[in-house]
């Protein structure tokens, strides 16, 4: 320690001992004697570290566009984990503006004190980076089999502390020093400021581990890319000479982004087939010979007792038709107002038949949102058909919308006969039913289907749709 308080820092490379106030000299005099090497690897760092920028930046914009208009939709956590690498390079890149300016001996004290909110913004960007890289990996791996986000919870914390520490060290010099220009050294904690990475390190060596059963090969070899390669760096010299630890992180984020957009891309065009097939199975199991049957029955007795009725009825049921056939056409989901006429159409004619015997009550709170067609008519259909039907005396179906935060919530509910749930849903005729529409709102809005019944009492299937990703005042393309 010297008379001030501050620790003396050994430079070994030529024998001498440089204090806090005199290392600035001795870099520039060691930059000056090596200038042909360092100007090397200086040009080499500002260059990869600017086109990974312009290459994530990109990236960024072209998941910001997926998210709107594409149905291959990429998770918030993985948005703000490539928000946060950008706006890092950014900072890192301003970084080195303020050096080569301190170098060429201009800086003065306003670049020096942008210099430190710089550093201490950088340091924001890095911790929020590793916290939304835990996120980011639990969301995936949720989409493959239940998981707890406690450890991407624990994550915050850890971050918030470092971003603290490593922002008050660039006041009280005990992680590193900073001095006039920028430069920096080691201070005397500097041991303490890799712990934060190294937690987030360990915490996804331990998610891949236990979840591996459920991650590919591609899955873990992508997302242990962000745990290998900034290692490779830190203790390879080869690799340190020729990238940095920021270079080493975007990197690996865009080797993830390359697996999940390949891979997603993929999937979804296995899945429109499929989803084309299921959606024209669906419209043929509601335009079903019995129910036209019924229907023509129901119109042939009105025609004796209430002329006016059947003709009532019988436009109705065109309209039904031309509905139904008017959905296999469209391949962008639809206004919610839309599908509920629809809705009423079916059930229109359904009291009809059953009088008095079927009650229909809507309760719609909110209705400014879209959804892909034929998804609530045939949970409306099973409510009547396998709910209320097979009860004596009939009963009632509520149709419930309603906007809860950031989500549209659509209910279905009726006082029927109920069902075991778990033995409807996995069976083969469920397919076209209800795990048909949790399918489809799933792929194609990534919105949600809960079905809840007790047998006696009747049963509720409620849609949750995201208000920001989701439904909310867009049109969505299948």
């Amino acid at each position: 320690m010297n008379g001030n308080g501050k620790s003396k820092i050994s430079m070994t490379s030529n024998g001498i001992i440089i204090n806090k106030h005199n290392i600035l000299r001795f870099f520039l005099h060691y930059y000056c004697t090596s200038c042909d090497i360092l100007i090397s690897m200086y040009r080499i760092t500002v260059v990869s570290q600017a086109l990974m920028f312009l290459v994530m930046a990109v990236v960024l914009l072209e998941v910001v566009k997926e998210r709107r208009v594409s149905p291959i939709r990429h998770s918030s956590p993985f948005l703000w984990l490539l928000s946060s690498d950008v706006i890092m390079l950014a900072l890192i890149a301003t970084r080195w503006v303020l050096l080569e300016i301190a170098l060429q001996g201009k800086e003065t004290a306003f670049t020096h004190t942008l210099f430190l909110v710089v550093a201490s913004l950088q340091f924001v960007s890095y911790y929020s980076l590793l916290s939304s890289f835990a996120y980011f990996v639990l969301d995936y791996i949720s989409q493959k089999t239940r998981v707890s986000f406690l450890w991407a919870h624990i994550t915050v914390p850890v971050s918030v502390i470092f971003t603290i520490l490593c922002c008050a060290s660039l006041f009280t010099d005990n992680l590193f020093y900073i001095f006039k220009g920028g430069i920096s050294a080691h201070g005397p904690l500097y041991w303490l400021s890799g712990f934060g990475g190294e937690f987030v390190v360990l915490v996804t060596v331990i998610l891949v581990v236990r979840y591996h059963r459920v991650l590919s090969r591609g899955d873990r070899l992508s997302i242990l890319s962000f745990v290998v390669l900034p290692l490779l760096v830190q203790f390879v010299p080869h690799f340190r000479e020729w990238c940095s630890m920021q270079v080493a992180l975007s990197f690996s984020i865009l080797c993830i982004y390359c697996f999940i957009h390949i891979k997603q891309a993929y999937l979804f065009q296995k899945q429109e087939v499929k989803l084309a097939q299921d959606k024209i199975a669906i419209m043929i199991s509601q335009i079903s010979p019995h129910f036209i049957f019924n229907v023509l029955n129901t119109v042939s007795v009105l025609c004796d007792k209430d002329s006016k009725l059947a003709k009532k009825a019988i436009g109705e049921f065109s309209k039904y038709l031309r509905a139904n056939l008017e959905s296999l056409e469209t391949d962008r989901t639809i206004p919610f107002e839309k599908e509920l006429d629809y809705v009423r159409y079916y059930l229109n004619l359904e009291k009809l038949r059953f009088q008095e015997d079927l009650l229909v009550v809507y309760d719609i709170q909110a209705n400014d949102f879209f959804i892909p067609p034929l998804t609530l008519q045939p949970l409306v259909e099973n409510a009547v058909r396998h709910g209320l039907l097979p009860k004596k005396g009939g009963g009632t179906v509520r149709i419930s919308t309603w906007k809860d935060c950031d989500f549209y919530k659509i209910s279905v509910t009726d006082d029927g006969v109920g069902f075991d749930v778990d033995k409807t849903l996995s069976a083969d005729k469920a397919n076209i039913g209800l795990r048909n529409v949790r399918e489809r709102l799933w792929v194609l809005m990534g919105a949600t289907l809960e079905v809840r019944s007790e047998i006696g009492l009747g049963s509720v299937v409620t849609i949750q749709i995201s208000s920001m990703g989701g439904g909310g005042r867009r049109k969505g393309v299948f």
